[in-house]
């Protein structure tokens, strides 16, 4: 029983290492923002969505696990006048009144969910918001899908360089 134990534990301990050395890597990135470059997927995003946003209105940004979506939303925050909330429960309580974009992360891409953060949206004061799901949102909004090609893992690896990470192999 001990040996069930013992191999258990490391196996957690494992796990939780490599997910410590995951949370240090994004927080490196947001903390570094400014000093990170978009890849190519992401400048063709954020033009889409600063035409589409001059104006008051919704855009749902979406994409696979892994695509960029969060770094694109730490990269607007850097740069332009947006709020970025890593949750739609972050909203409440959270008052705009400087005109911002609200950038909001991990929404289900539901048609109740999507009515559910415009509603909290609305209440909180924002007219204009990006709204990030993994798949597109089963409702009338305006969708930007971003993927991951070559191009972009290149300046990935440039930036994650950039930061003292290397590429491993296993």
């Amino acid at each position: 029983m001990g040996n069930l134990y013992s191999s258990n534990k490391k196996a957690a301990d494992q796990g939780f290492c490599r997910v410590s050395r995951y949370i240090r890597l994004l927080n490196s990135i947001k903390s570094n923002i400014g000093d990170l470059e978009p890849t190519p997927s992401q400048v063709v995003s954020i033009n889409i969505l600063s035409e589409r946003l001059k104006y008051p209105g919704t855009v749902n940004l979406f994409g696979l696990h892994g695509v960029g979506k969060t770094f694109l939303g730490w990269f607007l925050v850097n740069v332009t006048k947006a709020d970025y909330f890593s949750h739609p429960s972050k909203l409440r309580g959270h008052p705009n009144d400087m005109g911002r974009i609200a950038f909001v992360d991990n929404v289900n891409h539901t048609r109740t969910d999507f009515r559910q953060v415009s509603i909290n949206l609305e209440e909180v004061g924002y007219e204009r918001a990006i709204i990030v799901t993994t798949h597109p949102i089963d409702g009338y909004v305006y969708r930007v899908e971003i993927n991951l090609s070559d191009d972009d893992l290149h300046v990935v690896k440039k930036n994650l360089s950039g930061l003292g990470y290397t590429q491993t192999t296993t």
